[in-house]
């Protein structure tokens, strides 16, 4: 059915909200919830301003889907814009703005202090938020990547785009994990991941934006994991910045362009194709390879984005949740859903 490389997994946020780990709108909803206490009343006259102004942008940049705009912005589209505000006038369009907004004045009271201060709470907040109350005994259900795995039989190559820890927390005693650190000091070297010819690697999984439990020694310039959770932990925020000139992140990008390229299908879990840099790199992969597929788990509506990503019969879109589908995940089940058995109904199982 399928040979080395030819299935790839894409993950995002969604595919860990049955993990009890909260969606990008349920970040926002926590992080107002705070605001709106005497621990963040310093920062909630920024953040409605911030908040307002991002939701007017949304509008301007799509108004022709007025019905879809969201009514609260998304997590990481707010830390870009404290991370670009942060940096006042060495901001590269610092030149073009001439002044800032004069309410952005008016509400950081000329301290721009309050918006580094505000970011990192965000980040802080996001300790708590990807480490569940139980203890990610709810994640469960992401042992079936490595049951999967064993019945396909060839290391597979997994791409998240999260920072929670449920990969790890979930994986079986008798399986080998790869995330690129080295036994002896936990230092991250993308050696690792290497194609071998005895290869005893289960999963590769690939942290697009970082983890919880990464941190940078800014001096060596090394990345060491640690302790979850990390005093400073290395994530990325926003399609801005997901292009780094730093590993692992320029060597992730690299990875997952040569992978998407040379499987046979995609599954994309929990990823709501709002990355173009993301986007743009399935998109080569599907016009490279005619015969591949992208298969898209959905959970409240289908994404046009994710339609125009290849050509017709290329995209098929299933829907359910993470859970429910891993449960029921085989190679002869993703065979047909992929289309690529045609004997049989190309949805083997109910979502």
């Amino acid at each position: 059915m399928f040979r080395s490389n030819e299935v790839t997994f894409l993950i995002g946020a969604g595919c860990s909200v049955q993990a009890k780990v909260p969606s990008a709108k349920d970040m926002i909803l926590k992080l107002e919830e705070r605001l709106l206490s005497p621990a963040g009343a310093d920062y909630e006259p920024l953040y409605s301003y911030l908040k307002g102004a991002l939701i007017q942008a949304t509008y301007i940049e799509e108004p022709k889907r007025l019905n879809q705009c969201p009514l609260n912005p998304d997590i990481e589209r707010l830390v870009v814009v404290l991370s670009e505000l942060e940096k006042h006038h060495k901001s590269l369009l610092y030149p073009f703005i001439g002044s800032w907004a004069p309410h952005l004045i008016h509400v950081t009271k000329n301290d721009f202090a309050l918006i580094w201060r505000l970011k990192n709470e965000i980040i802080n907040q996001l300790k708590d938020w990807v480490k569940p109350d139980d203890n990610y005994k709810a994640s469960s259900y992401y042992k079936h990547f490595f049951r999967f795995q064993k019945e396909y039989n060839y290391p597979l190559r997994v791409f998240s785009l999260n920072y929670d820890l449920c990969f790890e927390e979930n994986t079986p005693d008798e399986s080998i994990l790869e995330l690129g650190f080295n036994n002896d000091d936990d230092i991250w070297d993308g050696s690792v991941f290497s194609p071998r010819d005895e290869d005893e690697t289960n999963i590769y999984l690939y942290k697009l934006h970082g983890s919880m439990d990464w941190q940078r020694d800014e001096t060596q310039g090394t990345l060491r994991r640690v302790t979850f959770p990390a005093a400073h932990p290395d994530l990325i925020f926003g399609i801005e910045y997901k292009m780094q000139f730093v590993d692992p992140y320029l060597f992730y990008a690299h990875e997952f362009r040569r992978y998407t390229r040379e499987a046979k299908v995609v599954i994309s879990i929990g990823y709501s194709f709002r990355d173009p840099h993301i986007n743009g790199i399935i998109h080569q992969a599907l016009l490279q390879r005619p015969d591949s597929v992208l298969l898209v788990l959905y959970l409240d509506q289908e994404f046009d984005a994710a339609k125009d990503l290849g050509r017709s019969g290329q995209i098929k879109q299933i829907k359910g949740n993470a859970k429910d589908f891993l449960d029921k995940l085989t190679v002869a089940g993703l065979y047909k859903m992929a289309g690529f058995d045609t004997t049989g109904s190309s949805h083997p199982v109910p979502f």
